[in-house]
């Protein structure tokens, strides 16, 4: 008889550690459902990041802004200058690259430095933002690389900084064949036309591409401190081709401006030199300015 019981107890055990196990049929369909759930959640969790990496961008552009009205507050009203310039536009001194590549502060050739400075050992004067770190009105040089992009940009040998600094070029009064800043004043920019963009020079150096919609978000920054996020097809197809020619840069920061503004995008591409499009450009380099 007790027999009969311990046999019955060792059924029943057997039976219910049995029924706690999971066929391989119920396993599968677990592991699809965690498969499904994943990939549903990836992709918010990817935008989310993204947007995060836009803010923080956008944030960061803000305390650039802050950055420059303080220099300029200290410089009487002037901006910080690109590498290269010389107060005379015909001199043997005046070196400024006559493409967007000055607007990204480029180094000097024999040096592939940080393009911000003379070089990563020996800070030097500057050059446009990085005049704000060498004169203490930013405390990092960190703050000068856009946070979306984990490595440092480097086109023909030469690292590349996060952003374009004033990058409006207009054709000097004293030699219409030279290029000069527009801007020297931070109060001669016009209340929609940017103090600093993010930089591109083709598509694996926009920061916030959207590959599977052909678009791209770009970060636009104003010298009253406020920073749009612009998202436009036109301003990514055109910053994916890859180049410094003032016209390309011109439209794709001239759309953005364009946008910010709300105005109609109905400009003329490609016609920012052309003194004909003046006032058929998303920007011009006419009329002229004084050096």
């Amino acid at each position: 008889m007790a027999s009969s019981k311990t046999d019955r107890s060792r059924s029943s055990s057997f039976v219910l550690r049995s029924d706690a196990a999971f066929t391989l049929v119920e396993l599968l369909v677990v592991i699809g459902i965690i498969a499904l759930l994943i990939s549903i959640l990836l992709p918010s969790l990817s935008r989310a990041r993204q947007q995060a990496a836009r803010v923080t961008c956008a944030a960061q552009m803000r305390d650039l802004v802050n950055a420059v009205v303080m220099y300029a507050g200290s410089n009487h009203g002037s901006l910080p200058e690109q590498r290269g310039y010389a107060p005379d536009v015909n001199s043997a001194n005046y070196k400024v690259t006559q493409d967007d590549s000055a607007f990204a502060m480029m180094g000097s050739i024999s040096s592939a430095a940080f393009p911000d400075f003379e070089n990563t050992d020996n800070f030097g004067d500057g050059a446009g933002l990085g005049k704000l770190f060498v004169g203490n009105y930013i405390k990092t040089p960190k703050i000068l690389v856009c946070p979306s992009m984990q490595e440092k940009t480097v086109l023909n040998n030469q690292a590349r900084p996060g952003y374009f600094f004033n990058p409006h070029w207009a054709y000097a009064i004293e030699n219409n064949s030279k290029l000069t800043i527009r801007y020297k004043k931070i109060t001669a920019i016009p209340n929609d036309r940017c103090l600093i963009i993010e930089f591109f020079y083709d598509e694996g150096s926009i920061a916030h591409i959207e590959p599977k919609e052909k678009s791209a978000y770009f970060n636009i920054a104003f010298a009253d401190g406020h920073v749009n996020t612009v998202k436009d097809k036109t301003a990514r197809d055109r910053a994916v081709i890859a180049g410094w020619k003032p016209e390309r840069g011109a439209d794709v920061i001239g759309i953005c401006e364009f946008v910010s503004a709300g105005k109609p995008l109905n400009m003329t591409l490609g016609k920012a030199k052309d003194p004909a499009y003046v006032d058929q450009s998303y920007y011009s380099c006419w009329p002229a300015a004084r050096n």
